[in-house]
């Protein structure tokens, strides 16, 4: 799903900005989830998007980050913050991460180049749009982060209580009238069915 967004983001969409939902690097990308080849195929994308075109906005759903929420909830309605850029993420993914030898040595070095390139760029902040809504934390390009702040408050307010991206949620809710997490599996079991038969 992760790779699914992010080569719809950076191929196909076309408008200026670019929102997304989650963290702009995800582990499964980074990692490639035992796989080399996702990572082979994520890291020419993950350059498209945020260090070429640059003008995107993601927005997580909850937050893991007790600092980072606690600035946010400090902020008055419709203040965002820019907190720290991505390097301390980045390094603990890749550079300690566990690639082991042989077909991951293409994926690492790929990986490597990127972080070099992306070192200080990324960033990560927190808006609040409502005094009665939560804060949220959003990624952005540091070239872009104050426009990408206002672009997903600017959405966000539309739903006050809240304070998540209005587009974000319509999408989700999208998504899973469109592909219900059991969908794959009422299909497996059709087939499996058909073979019996």
């Amino acid at each position: 799903m992760a790779h699914g967004e992010l080569a719809v983001m950076a191929r196909k969409a076309d408008a200026p900005w670019r929102m997304g939902h989650g963290h702009p690097l995800p582990k499964e990308l980074l990692t490639g989830a035992g796989m080399p080849e996702l990572i082979e195929l994520s890291v020419p994308l993950l350059r498209e998007l945020l260090l070429d075109h640059r003008r995107f906005v993601y927005v997580p759903r909850g937050v893991k980050d007790r600092l980072i929420q606690s600035i946010g909830d400090a902020l008055m309605p419709l203040e965002y913050a820019i907190i720290e850029d991505l390097d301390g993420y980045m390094h603990r993914v890749i550079t300690e991460g566990h690639y082991g030898t042989g077909r991951y040595q293409r994926a690492r070095s790929m990986l490597e180049s990127f972080q070099a390139d992306a070192s200080g760029k990324l960033v990560i902040g927190a808006f609040r749009v409502s005094p009665y809504a939560q804060s949220q934390i959003f990624y952005a390009h540091a070239d872009h982060a104050s426009e990408a702040a206002i672009v997903a408050m600017a959405d966000a307010v539309l739903v006050e209580a809240r304070g998540f991206p209005m587009l974000l949620d319509l999408a989700g809710g999208i998504c899973r009238e469109l592909f219900p997490a059991d969908a794959i599996f009422q299909s497996a079991a059709a087939a499996a069915s058909r073979n019996r038969g």
